[in-house]
């Protein structure tokens, strides 16, 4: 028995083992490693030098497992959070450096959103481990995952700048017309 990949060569395998049962049926078992150079199907070859007879038997393995971005799923991902809580904290600041009466209090539950998400984040990848390679719909998962991620992350930078954008947009408007009813009381 050999494993092939999709230009014939042979893959090595790392452990091999044979058993026969009463019934004269012969149980092979091969244990090989993949590596990122293994494209497209891979083959298991069957040799009986008995009767000079091949059989093969191929496998389609996701093609999602051998791209670079696959490898390193974790990685990117890990730093989208990273970017958000940088501009998240950017914003803060400038906010306390503008308004002097903020609390400690009011960032706290300003940034608790944000922090349950990271929470939680770790939980659901876990959970996302499970899915097996050999479902038909692994591929899917994973391009859905990468999508909802970059959809996500998009729409909380989206949401985060438009609510600190009318934060200074109405602070500047009550300043307006509170100094404008101020003057107009000086003046009864």
């Amino acid at each position: 028995m050999a494993w092939r990949d999709s230009s014939g060569n042979v893959i090595p395998h790392s452990s091999k083992s044979y058993s026969q049962d009463g019934a004269g049926l012969l149980h092979l078992k091969m244990t090989i490693l993949l590596k990122n150079s293994t494209h497209g199907p891979v083959t298991c070859c069957f040799y009986n030098p008995v009767t000079g007879q091949e059989k093969r038997a191929g496998i389609v393995i996701s093609d999602i497992l051998f791209k670079s971005e696959y490898m390193s799923l974790m990685s990117h991902k890990i730093s989208y959070p990273w970017i958000y809580l940088s501009i998240v904290v950017a914003l803060l600041f400038l906010r306390i450096k503008v308004t002097e009466n903020i609390r400690c209090v009011h960032l706290v539950f300003q940034c608790l959103p944000f922090l349950m998400y990271i929470g939680i984040l770790p939980i659901y990848l876990q959970f996302r481990k499970r899915v097996s390679v050999s479902d038909d719909l692994f591929l899917l998962y994973s391009i859905w995952t990468d999508d909802l991620c970059i959809i996500l992350g998009i729409l909380m930078l989206f949401f985060t700048l438009l609510i600190f954008v009318l934060l200074y947009t109405l602070k500047d408007f009550v300043q307006l017309w509170t100094s404008g009813f101020s003057s107009e009381t000086e003046e009864a």
